[in-house]
């Protein structure tokens, strides 16, 4: 009696560890990696419906970092480029380094945010707290 409730418990242990090591291997190759926000993501600024769209990698070149180029249709006629700084989770966090007038002038030197919504949805923040400039909206992916 006491040796099969023994072997009960070390089987039960058994099975709740290989559970145990199976959840962590599906959560680590589950892991948002920066490749994930590669592509062609189209929408609309729903405040403003301008068009935007972002593409990644923009006009890569070997050894430098992604630039993910946002580009916003009529009214505002303008583009941003930025680069990586480091990807928390979901939500990637970019750097504005490259602007070309106008409208996006404003976010120079700010931070652009994306983060994962699925596979073919993004969310976009745009900030420049020093000119208490912010801006979100989503983007739908159009091609990879």
């Amino acid at each position: 009696m006491y040796s099969s409730g023994l072997f009960g418990e070390i089987v039960r242990n058994l099975l709740l560890t290989q559970l145990l090591l199976l959840c962590v291997a599906c959560v680590s190759t589950a892991q948002t990696k920066e490749s994930d926000f590669y592509g062609t993501w189209e929408g609309v600024v729903s405040s403003t419906e301008i068009h935007a769209d972002l593409h990644a990698p923009w006009q890569q070149q070997e050894k430098q970092k992604i630039i993910f180029h946002l580009h916003f249709g009529a009214d505002r006629n303008c583009w941003m480029d930025a680069q990586s700084v480091q990807l928390k989770g979901q939500i990637l966090q970019l750097e504005i380094k490259e602007t070309s007038g106008g409208y996006c002038d404003g976010y120079w030197n700010g931070s652009m945010n994306l983060e994962l919504l699925g596979d073919k949805q993004l969310k976009v923040k745009l900030e420049k707290p020093a000119k208490g400039l912010r801006e979100q909206f989503e983007l739908r992916k159009t091609a990879e």
